[in-house]
């Protein structure tokens, strides 16, 4: 059976599409759509980059905030004796593989009929027990109920800060 990601819970209301009309409408000489959307993801991909390998903080342009990436520990929450594990992220492959290992012949349809089964988590320890997160710095930007926009950083670049992690360790990033 494979697993497959549900629908996003914040898409966006706008796209470049709708960025190239209002450029498109603002400017005097506009460029094609093709080299407008080849520059907007050269720019953004330098920007992603600086923060993930240059350890930079972005400041984004009409007070908006500053993007960065930031560092913390991860410790489990302990509620009567129990271990509340609900901000420390699963490690699904290993608890697949657990799974598979503690019901043998068992599908994965059966599988998800038992209950109470242990999930295993992320435990850090190829960075000391750090996990790192990209975070929007609202605390200086001037927009209007800044708290219903969010940043939601896309896989690629994700997928790029935990390479870069897994290969030089973690360096000092800010907390």
């Amino acid at each position: 059976m494979a697993y497959k990601r549900g629908v996003g819970k914040n898409n966006s209301d706008f796209g470049i599409k709708d960025l190239y009309k209002e450029y498109k409408s603002t400017s005097k000489n506009p460029i094609d759509f093709k080299t407008y959307s080849i520059f907007l993801k050269e720019y953004n991909d330098r920007i992603i980059n600086g923060i993930i390998y240059e350890n930079i903080e972005y400041k984004a342009p009409y007070r908006l905030g500053y993007f960065r990436i930031q560092r913390r520990r991860l410790t489990p929450f302990v509620i009567n004796g129990e271990i509340k594990k609900s901000h420390i992220l699963p490690d699904w492959k290993k608890t697949l593989d657990y799974w598979h290992k503690q019901y043998p012949g068992k599908t994965d349809e059966e599988l998800k009929l038992i209950k109470d089964k242990k999930i295993l988590v992320y435990l850090n320890e190829h960075t000391n027990g750090y996990s790192v997160r990209f975070l929007w710095d609202k605390s200086t930007s001037n927009i209007k109920n800044q708290n219903v926009y969010i940043f939601k950083i896309t896989r690629t670049a994700k997928e790029n800060i935990a390479k870069f992690i897994k290969k030089n360790g973690i360096i000092e990033y800010f907390d």
